[in-house]
């Protein structure tokens, strides 16, 4: 009884369509979506055999999974890290502060394939050297309640920069190779870490670390977000 009401009011959308859900014509550019403000990544990775470290500016990263851990990384066609983490399949996510928001031209509009620019020079030259991994751990301080040292080397990348409020190492699961001008890696999660001021050095997070949120209130919520390089012309 009610199916005639139904379709009358199917054909009333039809024929005058809700302002802004009526499809685009073909001829029509359809627009992006307003840029969002979202965090400010770095990857570190090394090739193999070890090589030097590249690294850069990611373009967008997102936790996609719970359980397991995995992380969705989307990298440009035709840079080095890009080929690097693909060849090496792990890396250290690095989150930057609003501290390093100089580094983000250094390590993001120049392509580690230019060897007459060396990106690990000009962030020395901004006061962000390079950390090497035999100098810093990210679990120099996370040792097991068996006695047992943990690994005390990263694994993924010879050098990373100091000062980020977190560091994430990642092993690639799969890849989306068809992404556009980006690849997509699917990467889960091997360890999660942060920077120790005091001691000046990379130390893994402990459980009480990891379930406490990096907002604005708290130590480490120094974050470097995309709606801050915008607004200050950096891209």
């Amino acid at each position: 009884m009610k199916r005639p009401l139904v379709t009358a009011i199917v054909g009333c959308l039809l024929a005058h369509p809700v302002k802004g859900l009526a499809a685009s014509s073909t001829s029509t550019p359809i627009p992006p979506p307003p840029p969002i403000s979202v965090p400010v990544w770095s990857l570190a990775c090394d090739g193999s055999p070890r090589q030097h470290t590249s690294m850069n500016i990611v373009t967008f990263a997102t936790p996609v999974s719970v359980q397991p851990k995995l992380w969705a990384v989307s990298l440009y066609h035709g840079t080095k890290t890009k080929d690097t983490f693909l060849q090496c399949k792990q890396g250290v996510l690095q989150l930057l502060s609003q501290d390093h928001k100089h580094l983000v031209p250094v390590l993001g509009k120049h392509t580690g394939y230019d060897t007459s620019y060396s990106k690990q020079d000009e962030c020395t030259r901004l006061g962000y050297a390079w950390i090497c991994r035999g100098g810093s751990s990210l679990d120099a301080s996370n040792i097991p309640k068996d006695g047992q040292p943990a690994d005390t080397e990263i694994q993924s990348a010879s050098q990373v920069l100091p000062q980020c409020p977190l560091y994430i190492q990642l092993k690639l699961e799969s890849v989306m190779e068809d992404a556009g001008d980006h690849v997509v890696a699917i990467c889960s999660v091997s360890k999660t870490s942060r920077w120790n001021e005091e001691l000046q050095r990379v130390e893994a997070l402990t459980v009480e670390d990891a379930t406490s949120p990096l907002d604005s209130g708290s130590e480490y919520g120094n974050v470097l977000y995309s709606g801050q390089l915008r607004k200050d012309g950096i891209i």
